[in-house]
């Protein structure tokens, strides 16, 4: 049976009740110093409930705070993921033969600063670095494209530069506190065996930024395992944090395993043609943003997302009467892919 921690009126009442009794009744009246103490044992035996409250929900790493989860975490070998700065590189234009100095800082269009990691020679009228951000955190990733200007000019170099391809990749926040919660309570449930089944997709977890990972057995030949996994979301994995998280885990598994490929999702977009009613730009987002929501719920390495579910998406955007999808790009996704939702073509319901 559960047990119900008592108000702050039922504390006080029972009180009252406990010195009434004692009394018989005589003590309490106007003003008596009896009523006071009433409401002040009261309110000192609610504190010490609500510490004991505090300290049965710490007794378990399914309710604890931080404070205990850090030691939960410890224990199973399970550590908070911390932050990490994003990196990548950027192209400016350029006197030939003029060398772009080491540590110059740059900013871009929200004033993030970024500071170059490496040195280069002008060379055909350009020069790419290697930039770090100078915060960690997933603010600093940035599109192949973005503007970045120096915040002290560079004598033979253009003040302004772009993100090159890939763009800025590896930066990432704090874990999420329930997002921790889930592995600690998944090493409990299923502890690490060594290289066993799911061994991979927890120590794909643990790198910084990987929201999510599966790995295949046997997929590139007997004795070996393949990993796919998202960041930042359901994002899929740069060329670099590919790199990155295989040789995170190639320190981890077992030495006379086969092989581990690591491997980035591809991204398949699924297209919508849609008949709504009403058809106008608010229900329209609203819908757009329901199908969103479900495919990033939904998003799992060769996973399919049933039309039904898009249907009832759908039904329950804000403002949708009706509606019929009257026709769709697979809902089955390739060999290594992952659904995304593609465009959306809307039409009057008739």
């Amino acid at each position: 049976m559960s047990y119900t921690r008592p108000t702050l009126a039922e504390i006080i009442s029972r009180v009252v009740g406990d010195i009434s009794s004692r009394t018989q009744g005589s003590a309490f009246l106007k003003r008596s110093v009896e009523r006071v103490l009433a409401y002040v044992v009261g309110g000192v035996a609610h504190g010490l409930y609500g510490y004991l409250e505090w300290i049965y929900r710490q007794i378990s790493p399914t309710t604890c705070g931080e404070e205990m989860l850090a030691r939960w975490g410890t224990m199973v070998g399970v550590p908070r993921k911390g932050s990490s700065a994003a990196t990548g590189s950027v192209t400016f234009s350029g006197t030939n033969g003029t060398v772009f100095p080491l540590g110059r800082q740059m900013q871009d269009a929200s004033g993030a600063t970024y500071t170059s990691t490496s040195t280069s020679t002008v060379a055909g009228g350009v020069v790419t670095i290697t930039v770090q951000a100078d915060a960690t955190g997933s603010a600093g990733n940035l599109d192949m494209g973005a503007l970045l200007a120096l915040l002290t000019p560079v004598a033979g170099i253009t003040s302004s530069g772009s993100v090159a391809a890939p763009g800025f990749a590896g930066g990432a926040d704090v874990e999420d506190l329930e997002d921790w919660r889930a592995r600690v309570l998944d090493e409990l449930r299923t502890p690490s065996s060594g290289g066993g089944p799911g061994d991979y997709v927890k120590w794909a977890e643990e790198y910084p930024g990987v929201a999510a990972a599966w790995e295949f057995p046997n997929r590139m030949g007997f004795g070996t395992v393949s990993v796919g996994f998202v960041v930042d979301g359901t994002d899929i994995p740069s060329t670099g944090e590919v790199a990155a998280v295989q040789a995170y885990i190639d320190a981890r598994r077992p030495v006379d395993m086969r092989a581990v490929y690591v491997v980035a999702p591809i991204s398949q977009a699924v297209d919508f043609a849609i008949a709504l009613r009403p058809n106008n730009p608010s229900v329209q987002a609203a819908v757009t943003t329901a199908l969103q929501e479900l495919f990033v719920d939904s998003a799992a390495l060769e996973q399919s997302i049933a039309l039904s579910s898009c249907d009832e998406a759908i039904s329950l955007a804000p403002g949708e009467l009706s509606h019929d999808i009257t026709s769709h790009s697979s809902l089955t996704p390739g060999a290594w892919s992952i659904l995304r939702l593609g465009t959306i073509t809307f039409a009057d319901l008739v």
